[in-house]
């Protein structure tokens, strides 16, 4: 009997040595609540702008508009509508992509008639891909001189007037994309390219702010320091979780990924600029989508916030939600049907010095 006591103790003392050992991962270093962060000071709070037509409507999207299914080029009066609802939400600033499409330049013109005081600002998001820079005819040259004479009209026509965001006195400007693509990454020589544009804009008595935009998240800085450093400041627009260890923890994971550029791009002087979003969920618009959806929940959005609240650039303080309307992946804050106003309280409340 005392045999057998024996060999029951024994074994469970191994069976608890196995279960604590010392060599595994200290999960609460990896998964942990996020506090509620103050502010001391103004943070610039910005928000992606999509525009739809009837066909964009076609597909059965999780959240409806309180709008309905609306195109802001026909109906551009909606404008005001949205404008009062940002305002409420605390937006400093719309973004809107510009790839030298007519139907951009047209969105452009819409907003800065519509345009009344008080209401969010413009900010343009150039893209190079219009630019069709390959490894054997790079961004130089003729493609330069076509970019910055493009930057130049949108500079006369758009952001040296009252309805662009500027922060002192600098028109702010998104520059995507800082990832080359597989089949060409010596396209655009970046150190030469901002140069040259910013040299450019010095003649002017211009000064931009230029912030790089790399269109997916968890990104390590290092792999694109000599493109990020061209730059003023950087974002990483979208942060969707790509498996379960990213989905499960994907806050903790964020807050540390974002400490990780935060320091990498504070060493060298360039702002991070944290993108957060509502809820995630492009399975409808994208079937086969390997991301995992972030369902929409108050918490989630005020810990989000917060995650960004502790992770803001040194010289200008940047936040951008994506998006303001993108249905499509179903991460929106403008007003839809079963959340309201609510997601903009939020947004207002988090993002207020008190």
């Amino acid at each position: 009997m005392k045999n057998l006591i024996y060999v029951i103790i024994v074994s469970a003392g191994i069976f608890m040595a196995c279960s604590t050992d010392e060599h595994l991962p200290d999960i609460n270093k990896f998964y942990y609540s996020i506090p509620e962060t103050g502010l001391t000071e103004k943070v610039n709070v910005g928000a992606y702008y999509f525009s739809y037509t009837s066909a964009d409507w076609v597909k059965d999207y999780i959240d409806n508009p309180e709008l309905g299914k609306y195109d802001i080029l026909a109906n551009p009066g909606l404008l005001t509508k949205q404008f009062e609802w940002a305002s409420k939400g605390g937006l400093d600033f719309f973004i809107f992509n510009w790839d030298k499409k007519n139907t951009e330049d047209e969105l452009l013109s819409v907003f800065a008639s519509s345009y009344t005081s008080g209401a969010p600002k413009m900010v343009v998001n150039y893209s190079l891909t219009h630019l069709k820079a390959t490894n054997a005819s790079p961004l130089a040259d003729g493609k330069l001189n076509n970019m910055i004479s493009e930057l130049k009209n949108l500079y006369t026509t758009h952001m040296s007037k009252e309805y662009y965001f500027k922060v002192e006195n600098q028109p702010v400007v998104l520059i995507t994309s800082l990832i080359p693509s597989s089949g060409a990454v010596n396209a655009v020589d970046f150190d030469l390219v901002m140069n040259t544009v910013r040299n450019e804009f010095k003649k002017m008595g211009v000064i931009p702010y230029f912030i790089g935009e790399l269109p997916t998240g968890w990104r390590a800085p290092q792999t694109y320091k000599n493109n990020i450093i061209t730059m003023d400041a950087v974002v990483l627009s979208n942060w969707a979780p790509t498996d379960y260890d990213k989905s499960y923890a994907f806050l903790s994971f964020n807050d540390i990924s974002w400490k990780n550029w935060c320091d990498s791009t504070s060493a060298w002087n360039v702002d991070y600029v944290p993108c957060i979003f509502p809820a995630y969920n492009d399975s409808i618009s994208v079937p086969n989508t390997k991301n995992f959806g972030v369902e929409r929940a108050e918490k989630f959005f005020v810990d989000y916030c917060n995650v960004a609240k502790r992770n803001l650039g040194e010289e200008q303080r940047f936040v951008i939600v994506n998006s303001w309307n993108d249905y499509k992946r179903g991460n929106t804050i403008e007003p839809a049907t079963g959340y309201g106003t609510r997601y903009l309280e939020i947004l207002k409340d988090q993002f207020t010095v008190k």
